[in-house]
């Protein structure tokens, strides 16, 4: 091969690369919510942008992952580092404290009536920006196992 082809392929190699990319968006950080040996990783809808009440159902699946738990169990949830900073957990209308510099949080109790009225109970990890708007939204929906 001549020099002038190498150099000729070499470019097409960097444009073609270059277009390729441009296609690609870095994934969310993942969530992942743990229940004594089993688990399940959630990526955001929705992230680093302000999310407010009126686009909030855009950044919420149609079809959130479901995860089988044992009413009066606990479960955890894991984040990581770019959630880590400030964060906090809604499970169904009932919200935790802001939790800060921690990936990991356990001890969420599933109420033992949780399953009675509704099938799935749905929990929401919502990654605070600095001034307290909503900047990420994860959602994985409880069901009883």
């Amino acid at each position: 091969m001549t020099n002038r082809r190498r150099a000729a392929f070499a470019g097409t190699a960097v444009v073609l690369g270059a277009l390729a990319l441009t296609g690609c968006e870095k994934p969310t950080p993942l969530v992942t919510v743990v229940s004594g040996s089993d688990s399940i990783t959630v990526e955001a809808k929705c992230y680093n942008k302000t999310i407010t009440s009126e686009n909030s159902t855009k950044c919420t699946p149609e079809k959130p992952k479901t995860f089988a738990v044992k009413p009066g169990s606990t479960f955890g949830i894991g984040v990581e580092g770019d959630v880590a900073d400030k964060w906090q957990v809604l499970v169904g209308s009932r919200e935790t404290s802001v939790i800060e510099d921690r990936t990991f949080f356990n001890g969420l109790p599933v109420p033992l009536d949780a399953f009675e009225s509704e099938k799935e109970l749905q929990v929401r990890v919502i990654k605070l920006g600095g001034d307290g708007d909503i900047k990420g939204l994860w959602t994985v929906n409880l069901v009883k196992a």
